[in-house]
């Protein structure tokens, strides 16, 4: 009986490692198809690529350091409602962003979907595009996340009676940080996915027992009424157009979370895990978002109070420290500056290596100027060491321009996620598109409501990257500008140069397997009246009738 169970255990493990193997082989033989071969370490599991995009996205710190917009832009109810409404919105486009996925797997994205979606003609100058603006937004992540740690650290420092950093200060220690975070980048893919299973339950458990914290500890507190529906406003213009552009508040939160396609080729089972990530990202930021945010707004009583006295001239800590300090003493104030810091290390780290794979992808198709050095793959790891390297000088120059303009920086920074929407737009507007008709299905599919929730998405993506140029102040001066649409037509004229000076010449976008626009047999082409589960023609395929 004993040796019975021995065999049937073995045979069990035998079969579970085969799985596994005809899983790697799969995705192998797909990375061949698209014309690539496996470079990259695939070591991520599906838990794995959820927890990297989470962390990545990390609303917990972006929320936090994006606060005192939130406050200023709307108060308590446009917050609130902003959120609710932008996360519905998110949602949607993560599910355009992850069918796309799991049809082309690839540590591009955004910028290979774009080249695929289109015809042979257009897919060089439609690729380098959407990769340019999507580089750039995650290049400028990297900086804000660098640019906040150093700003929550400068915090912490006040908070335990030292001396502010001065701006040389804060600068340092951004670049300091982001090199460990190069550093850090040098770990195989796998070793980097533990540490991301610890930030994703450090970046719950912080907003959670935060939240608990500071509504059982605050002296005072707001009504639900007035969370829901008191307002605030900051800007000197009126309340429709305040409603606008507080909505960006969410938009700027949730950022990024087409991280976990970006690390397709690093991933198990992509065309089922990376899909599934995105969407789960993106509904748990949601949750995980609206906790802390409530929990921030129903702590202060009176937000025109609380601007008064923490704002402008009488700003020494960013807001949200300032809540902490304002509901718990001296030592409890610290430490929930402390968990901050913590999640704003892990969330920079993540989007290191989110900004070294769009990178490696673009150098890999000789997209960048010494593509053939961009691309180099250190072996022991197989991580793609010289785009980190390429990454983090990077963000280290973007960094030194405080050092020149602090308002140049910070209207830098602002336009990241603008930059990140132009490259959502583009694959989703083409997949309704271009290829709306010969767009092939895969093993996560929206079936019939695909096209639908793809426009409605195409145009959320339009409007929000518009209101994204409006100013926030009234009445506007050089300082108080919005120097979003002149950032980002720089960003477009210098590409458009060197795209007519030199990558017009060699850059032929993604590989193709041939030359035309997207020649599939008619079995591959999604029928709009199903939900597909897995790929077409396999053996364990199963599609549901909706």
């Amino acid at each position: 009986m004993t040796s019975n169970l021995f065999t049937i255990s073995g045979m069990e493990n035998r079969n579970l490692t085969n799985s596994k193997q005809e899983e790697e082989n799969s995705d192998v033989c797909i990375l061949h198809q698209f014309g690539y071969t496996q470079e990259l370490y695939r070591g991520f599991s599906s838990f794995m690529s959820f927890t990297f995009c989470f962390t990545a996205v990390n609303v917990f710190a972006a929320i936090s350091i994006g606060f005192s917009y939130t406050l200023d832009t709307g108060g308590s109810g446009v917050a609130i409602w902003s959120w609710i409404l932008g996360s519905f919105f998110t949602i949607l486009i993560s599910l355009s962003l992850a069918e796309i996925c799991s049809v082309y797997p690839t540590a591009g994205s955004v910028y290979h979907w774009s080249g695929k979606l289109v015809s042979s003609k257009y897919a060089p100058l439609a690729s380098f595009i959407c990769g340019w603006f999507n580089f750039f937004g995650n290049a400028a992540a990297d900086a804000a996340f660098s640019s906040g740690f150093a700003t929550v650290l400068n915090d912490a420092f006040i908070l335990n009676g030292k001396s502010s950093l001065g701006i040389g200060g804060q600068v340092g220690v951004g670049i300091g940080v982001t090199f460990i975070w190069a550093v850090q980048n040098a770990l195989r893919i796998d070793q980097q996915g533990w540490i991301n299973n610890a930030a994703a339950v450090l970046q719950i458990i912080s907003a959670i027992s935060i939240a608990i914290v500071l509504i059982v500890m605050a002296p005072q507190r707001a009504t639900a009424k007035d969370v829901f529906t008191s307002v605030y406003n900051g800007t000197g213009f009126p309340f429709a157009y305040v409603c606008c552009i507080g909505i960006l508040s969410t938009i700027f939160s949730f950022s990024g979370y087409e991280a976990g396609a970006h690390m397709a080729e690093e991933t198990r089972s992509a065309r089922r895990a990376a899909p599934k990530g995105i969407v789960a990202t993106c509904v748990c930021s949601a949750i995980v978002g609206v906790i802390y945010l409530l929990a921030l707004l129903f702590v202060i009583p009176n937000v025109s109070t609380f601007m008064e006295a923490h704002n402008g001239d009488n700003k020494t800590i960013s807001l949200t420290v300032a809540i902490y300090q304002s509901v718990l003493p001296h030592q409890g104030a610290l430490a929930l500056t402390i968990l901050l810091i913590l999640n704003l290390y892990f969330a920079g780290m993540s989007s290191i290596t989110v900004t070294s794979r769009i990178g490696f992808a673009m150098a890999r198709d000789d997209v960048f100027p010494f593509s053939y050095y961009l691309r180099w793959i250190f072996e022991r790891t197989q991580t793609p060491l010289a785009n980190v390297v390429f990454v983090f000088i990077i963000d280290s120059l973007l960094q030194l321009l405080q050092l020149v303009s602090t308002t140049a920086f910070l209207a830098l920074i602002a336009t990241t996620t603008l930059g990140f929407q132009i490259s959502y737009f583009m694959p989703i507007f083409f997949r309704c598109t271009t290829a709306r008709n010969t767009f092939p299905s895969s093993k996560f599919n929206l079936g019939r409501f695909s096209i639908p929730i793809g426009i409605i998405s195409s145009i959320w993506l339009f409007i929000t990257s518009i209101l994204m140029c409006f100013p926030t102040e009234y009445s506007v001066t050089k300082d108080n500008m919005n120097y979003t649409i002149v950032i980002i037509s720089g960003i477009a004229l210098i590409a458009l140069i060197y795209w007519i000076v030199a990558a017009r010449h060699r850059v032929i976008g993604p590989k193709r397997a041939d030359m035309d626009p997207v020649s599939l047999p008619p079995e591959h082409v999604i029928d709009e009246d199903t939900m597909t589960i897995t790929a077409p023609n396999s053996p364990d395929s199963m599609v549901t009738r909706l």
